[in-house]
């Protein structure tokens, strides 16, 4: 059993979980093989941009262009015997962080009947700005 930790550099992660099986035996070669190393490549970026944000590698190092958007997935490593195993215990931090995720309040367009069109209830720097939709005169 592999523990793969989110925390560490893409490259560790990237070797520790390439040199775990795709699956168990159970799968046939054939569909091993239409599986490429590449596509697990890509899906490891994808869920490591997701816990770390998106970085671009610059001259001075590492730039964060992009803030984490599941951060909780780096929390706790993960212990897996397969690279499917992995894949989905992410999937399923993720839908889990999703479900328990808290709703933000945004501003809701509304009709009011007595103005000729939209409003959206929102606070005084956003009419500084202009973007209040109201038919004020």
């Amino acid at each position: 059993m592999k523990r793969i930790n989110l925390a560490e550099p893409f490259e560790k992660i990237s070797v520790a979980l390439s040199s775990l099986p795709l699956t168990d035996s159970s799968l046939s070669p054939r569909r091993k093989e239409a599986f490429k190393q590449t596509k697990v490549t890509h899906l490891l970026r994808e869920i490591y941009e997701a816990a770390n944000g998106r970085q671009v590698a610059t001259t001075i190092g590492l730039v964060a262009i992009a803030p984490a958007i599941a951060p909780y997935l780096k929390d706790k490593p993960f212990c897996v015997n397969t690279q499917a195993d992995f894949f989905s215990q992410a999937l399923a931090r993720i839908a889990d962080g999703i479900r328990n995720r808290p709703i933000c309040h945004r501003a809701r367009p509304t009709f009011n009947p007595s103005r000729s069109g939209l409003e959206t209830s929102s606070s005084p720097k956003h009419e500084k700005r202009g973007l209040v939709t109201s038919s004020r005169a």
